[in-house]
């Protein structure tokens, strides 16, 4: 009995925690949330970030039918990411260093910046529609509505676990070498500015 749960949160977790490694929106606003304010501040933004792809993951898993369904779905979420990477980026390269207390910061309300970050991270559709429908098809995880609520407790987990390291070693990178928060912004910056690049030549070579 304990097999089929077993399996569905395992793929979950995996698919999501090395799905997360690649350096994206998510991952790099939290690396420079960490190294600029601590670990306990990246830990708000991971929050508000974990709930905006609860929503997209259980959406795909639930729904994947019905999105799947929907013509050139994949190229219009990439064609809106465009715009929202490079507004972050442009963002994030002019914005100026803040000198804060930790009273200041949370009245900036971090958890809202990962909460709406991770909305206008609409890329995990294709993501787990891809993988969801793969899984389906494969029988790997079936159409069960309980095991697939295990499935999506993996997924967040798996992703907010990835995060959390990432937040960990980028506390720690900054105790050894010391940055300025202008120098993070602007890494924050390149990264950002890149996926819109990456996502322009994506859409080139579909049309």
């Amino acid at each position: 009995m304990i097999i089929q749960p077993l399996i569905h949160f395992l793929l979950g977790f995996g698919t999501s925690f090395i799905g997360s490694i690649p350096l994206g929106a998510i991952n790099a606003t939290t690396i420079r949330i960490s190294m600029t304010y601590g670990v306990p501040y990246a830990l708000r933004f991971i929050l508000g970030a974990t709930i905006a792809e609860l929503f997209y993951s259980y959406s795909c898993v639930q729904f994947s039918g019905y999105l799947l369904s929907i013509p050139s779905l994949e190229f219009y979420i990439q064609l809106f990411s465009i715009p929202v990477f490079l507004i972050l980026g442009i963002s994030y390269w002019i914005a100026r260093p803040k000198k804060e207390t930790g009273k200041e910061l949370s009245a900036n309300n971090i958890f809202v910046q990962g909460l709406s970050i991770g909305f206008l991270n609409p890329l995990q559709i294709p993501f787990w529609l891809a993988y969801t429908t793969y899984f389906l098809s494969a029988g790997w995880i079936r159409q069960d509505v309980a095991l697939l609520n295990i499935f999506i407790v993996g997924i967040i987990l798996g992703s907010s676990i990835l995060l959390y390291i990432l937040a960990r070693f980028a506390s720690s990178l900054e105790g050894k070498i010391r940055l300025s928060e202008k120098t993070i912004n602007q890494f924050t910056a390149v990264i950002f500015l890149m996926l819109a690049l990456y996502q322009v030549g994506r859409l080139t070579l579909i049309l």
